[in-house]
């Protein structure tokens, strides 16, 4: 059964009462609207979420970054107010000064969203030992690449993040000055603007709280009490031991820390608008559907995999940048995945079809950069329209001596495939097994989720640090990780996500110096730049992404990312499955679900209509 998670929104405000659902007795405050909405999550630090599309389609709703794609691929102000753009004259160099609007983090107590928070969230991504996929969408700043590989200045001492172009002017400004680049000619010619912009509407790159991540860097974005966001939602409760976690509407996420006072005076339980996400994972398909029927469920998202295929003339669907795929370990030298034989036909034997239908919204994967990522600067002008089909559809017919074929030791023939312990993702995932079966393998499937660590009593504890590490963002993050040991898996299943619409973002994150990992014995002689967790490397493919970043002609510059492109999926270190889609339902009751480009709902203005007669009534005690 799909681990799903209960949406509860309350549009206006409610009372604070038990678990925020019971009417006051007086005048109601506010709707609260039911929904199913994504599975289980653990991390929620929006600089991580490169793995799973329910991931972001939650940080979209607690973070907000300085800009915003809209359906149609048009950059609009978010967090950001307005920019203005500067050419220094007299060091040759342009600026972008981005003002923001004046609001608050959804803990009053932390004030004001600063240009600082900003740019504090941008220095940690950039930081040499702090591994996201993410580092990318800044390269176009000053120094920022340089930062993130610790090199060395002109004197030989290393570049930090304190010498990146970006800097909080005051309290609500932002200065950016962009890296230098010339043309064919040597004249320095203007930075892509447009194009930074579209990667500002990355929520990875949204805000977060500097005083309370720099005093918890490991542990803030698993625990209710430490997650401040400044979108929409905020963090309630995360009582994993019970399966529920729940968001809230942020209540300071229009004020500005001057109307905070006036906000609390005029409602004083302004804090605590419930707008709740809690887990039931013990619901059927049928019990789902049901609730919907009856009204007692108005949007559901992620649906079961019988419910998708029942309800899919309903449902509405929309392609986001993402591909669902399989990222093989390549790093170990005897293990048969070390082989690119083997790889290619690992990928070869897939039906990509079959695996499309059963997760119902999906179409089979044609490359890796997926639907909707630009290819030179227009969304009329797609990368893999561009691109073309780089994977056949076509499924080779698996050859049970294969493995031997490949002189593949007996022992070494058994390989351990990671997923998300969920309905869909274990489905796929024994697709992948069979076919895999097929060539003379044993595929042994890992599910990976959160389950509590007991302590020594033996009584589970609520405590995020007492949680199994054994998920898919940390074992992508520390290495194929799984139960503790480095390398243990030797493939996972992802929703690689793309990021932004630049097709360099994604690319790059395979290059062996650009990928954002950073780099292993910093400050030390022997500085190691790290490969991709999948330990890809390959001297053309980087050439390819180095000429990328180098060159400011558009056309040009596609024409390297299609050839890296190629080399990739040649190489086969990943091996794409499918396109993403983000699906949902939503009563006639419902209005105002909107979508953005990336393709995940946007909830930040949805009314229920009537919201009177699905009120919950407050229960009379009885008389002794």
């Amino acid at each position: 059964m799909k681990r799903i998670l209960t949406l509860t929104l309350a549009l206006v405000m409610l009372c604070s009462t038990v678990l925020g659902l019971a009417s006051c007795g007086m005048e109601d405050d506010g709707a609260i609207i039911n929904a199913y909405y994504v599975g289980e999550l653990y991390d929620f630090d929006p600089a991580r979420a490169v793995l799973d599309d329910d991931a972001m389609r939650v940080m979209s709703l607690l973070y907000e970054p300085l800009f915003t794609l809209d359906s149609k691929g048009r950059v609009k102000n978010a967090l950001a107010d307005d920019y203005e753009i500067f050419r220094d004259e007299e060091n040759n160099e342009y600026r972008m000064e981005i003002t923001l609007k004046d609001t608050m983090w959804s803990d009053s107590m932390k004030g004001a969203v600063k240009a600082s928070d900003v740019v504090y969230a941008w220095k940690r991504i950039l930081e040499p030992d702090f591994a996201t996929q993410a580092a990318p969408l800044l390269y176009a700043i000053k120094n920022a690449k340089e930062a993130k590989s610790a090199a060395l200045d002109a004197s030989g001492h290393p570049i930090t993040t304190e010498d990146i172009g970006a800097a909080a002017v005051n309290e609500t400004t932002i200065s950016i000055t962009f890296r230098t680049m010339y043309d064919a000619d040597g004249k320095v010619v203007e930075p892509d603007y447009d194009a930074f912009l579209r990667n500002l509407t990355s929520v990875a790159l949204a805000p977060v709280c500097q005083q309370v991540v720099s005093a918890a860097e490991d542990s803030w974005a698993h625990r209710d009490y430490t997650i401040v966001t400044n979108g929409p939602f905020k963090i309630g409760k995360l009582q994993r031991r019970f399966n529920q976690f729940t968001i809230e509407r942020n209540p300071y996420y229009e004020y500005s820390y001057e109307e905070k006072d006036e906000v609390a005076e005029a409602n004083p339980t302004a804090h605590v608008r419930p707008y709740q996400i809690t887990t039931d994972w013990g619901l059927s398909a049928e019990q789902m559907a049901d609730m919907f029927a009856n009204r007692s469920l108005f949007i559901m998202s992620e649906m079961p995999l019988s419910l998708r295929t029942e309800m899919k003339d309903d449902i509405e669907a929309n392609n986001t940048l993402s591909t669902m795929s399989v990222l093989l370990n390549t790093s170990k030298a005897d293990s048969p995945l070390a082989s690119k034989v083997v790889r290619k036909t690992l990928s070869s034997v897939l039906d990509r079809r079959a695996i499309a239908d059963t997760l119902v919204f999906a179409t089979p994967a044609t490359g890796f950069v997926s639907d909707g990522v630009f290819n030179a600067g227009s969304r009329r002008d797609t990368f893999r329209e561009e691109g073309g089909v780089l994977i056949s559809s076509d499924v080779a017919q698996g050859d049970s001596g294969f493995a031997a074929s490949q002189n593949i030791p007996t022992l070494k023939r058994t390989l351990t495939l990671g997923h998300n312990d969920s309905e869909a993702d274990l489905a796929v995932a024994e697709l992948v097994k069979a076919a895999w079966e097929s060539l003379g393998f044993k595929v042994r499937l890992e599910a990976l989720s959160y389950q509590s660590v007991s302590d020594d009593t033996g009584t589970s504890t609520s405590s995020a640090d007492a949680y199994d590490k054994s998920n898919l963002v940390e074992a992508y993050y520390n290495g194929f990780d799984f139960g503790g040991n480095v390398g243990a898996l030797d493939a996972m299943l992802v929703d690689y996500q793309m990021l932004s619409p630049d097709p360099f973002v994604s690319l790059c994150g395979f290059s062996s110096t650009l990928n954002g990992n950073g780099v292993s014995g910093l400050n030390t002689a022997n500085e190691k730049m790290l490969a991709h967790v999948s330990g890809f490397a390959n001297a053309e493919y980087d050439a390819l992404i180095d000429k990328a970043y180098a060159e400011n002609d558009l056309d040009k510059r596609a024409e390297y990312l299609h050839e890296a492109e190629t080399i990739l999926i040649e190489e086969m270190p990943i091996i794409p499955l499918t396109f993403g889609q983000c699906h949902y339902l939503a009563s006639s009751k419902i209005k105002n679900v909107d979508v953005g480009y990336y393709g995940y709902p946007i909830l930040t203005k949805t009314k229920l209509k009537n919201y009177k007669k699905y009120l919950p009534v407050e229960e009379t005690p009885e008389a002794e």
